[in-house]
């Protein structure tokens, strides 16, 4: 990515992992040779999500950023709450269908969804931000009975990245406001 962007060319990838340990640098790069950088999903798999990275996002009015970023962990949560299934056989469903990896560790221990707080943080915000500044608490130990608990009481448990606390953890969101917004 480097000696393409020193190069003048334009660079996508289908991996955030540079974005997230090398942002400020390659951003640099990508702005000083006229190149861009954007981080996209491989539009063929099923799961296929995308995150692009807009060369001049700063100059947008964004106030924050927060919520579900992360289809993976909220098909699993979906599923769990509203069927009462369990976390392995709801996991196992979603690896079967191509919706989660063979190895989910990435998305079920939030790290997919700190990469993308750490890239949206850097971009929109200015930070300087990297993957170990992020507080991350993922979904793999959320039990039946906490999630039918908070359907009782209105909620639904979703994995919210924060992107100006820079957090990832499950969170309490009202059941009528989580289609459209992650908690306000």
């Amino acid at each position: 990515m480097r000696e393409a962007l020193k190069n003048k060319r334009n660079v996508v990838t289908s991996n955030k992992g540079p974005l997230v340990a090398a942002f400020d640098e390659l951003t640099q790069l990508a702005y000083t040779k006229w190149g861009r950088a954007a981080v996209r999903g491989d539009r063929r798999r099923r799961n296929a999500n995308c995150q692009p990275y807009t060369r001049h996002p700063r100059r947008r009015s964004v106030l924050d950023i927060r919520g579900v970023l992360n289809g993976t962990c909220n098909y699993i949560l979906t599923r769990m709450a509203e069927e009462a299934l369990d976390y392995d056989q709801v996991l196992s469903e979603a690896q079967d269908m191509g919706i989660a990896e063979a190895d989910p560790t990435y998305d079920v221990a939030g790290i997919d969804t700190a990469c993308k707080v750490v890239i949206l943080a850097n971009a929109f915000f200015g930070r300087h931000a990297t993957f170990a500044d992020v507080d991350v608490t993922g979904i793999d130990r959320i039990t039946q009975d906490a999630l039918q608990l908070a359907r009782q009481r209105g909620f639904a448990v979703k994995l919210v990245g924060d992107v100006q606390e820079l957090t990832v953890s499950p969170k309490l969101i009202r059941i009528a406001h989580r289609s459209t917004s992650a908690g306000r």
